[in-house]
């Protein structure tokens, strides 16, 4: 809820008045979908609402975000990263060797540049815990307004949600657009040309005169 208002004033600043527009990805269209909320708490409309492969409910929601081990193996998991060989919780292997193994697996893939060193990871990491611990904290209110969700393929269905990713239960009507790939690849090319498309097809819908 303090992200969505901080990035409200931002957004007003610029926008006083609606409609608006929104969107996010991941995290970011549970961000989108509580200035949404709070946006219509002050009589404000929101036209469109997008959210790229964004999940009501995390997958960890459960995880003990105190322990080094759990974070950085849901991290990796998060980001597809193989632990193969890695058991959590063994007490022989250091956390500090898992982030190495995490890092090597990170830039094998490209998810990162070269020449980011560990301290860069650790900082990441970090990122990453704030913001599951906002998403275990957070309890994401019905709404009335439409959802617009682009969702990966990869997973078809991912553990503990239906295919709308949870949002069926909150919003009065949820519209689900389909892209190849998974939660990353989804912005790389050939699929990103594709998710710009949709939303290309729902700007239009939503600024027609009809609005």
């Amino acid at each position: 809820e303090e992200m969505a208002a901080c990035y409200l004033a931002a957004l007003r600043a610029v926008q006083p008045d609606g409609p608006y527009l929104l969107g996010g990805w991941s995290m970011g269209g549970v961000v989108a979908y509580e200035m949404t909320r709070q946006l219509q708490a002050r009589g404000e409309v929101v036209d469109l609402l997008v959210l790229i492969d964004s999940a009501a409910t995390p997958l960890q929601s459960t995880l003990d975000l105190k322990d080094e081990w759990t974070v950085i193996n849901a991290f990796a998991q998060a980001h597809f990263i193989s632990l193969e060989n890695f058991e959590v919780h063994d007490e022989s292997i250091a956390p500090e060797k898992l982030l190495d193994h995490v890092l090597e697996q990170v830039r094998a893939s490209k998810l990162i540049p070269a020449d980011i060193g560990i301290s860069r990871i650790r900082r990441f990491l970090n990122v990453f815990r704030s913001n599951m611990q906002a998403m275990q904290d957070y309890v994401s209110p019905p709404l009335e307004n439409r959802v617009h969700l682009i969702r990966a393929v990869d997973p078809v269905t991912p553990d503990g949600l239906d295919f709308a990713l949870g949002w069926t239960e909150l919003a009065t009507d949820v519209e689900i657009a389909t892209v190849e790939g998974n939660h990353f690849t989804l912005f790389r090319k050939p699929q990103v040309a594709v998710v710009a498309e949709q939303l290309k097809l729902w700007l239009a819908e939503a600024q027609s005169p009809k609005h």
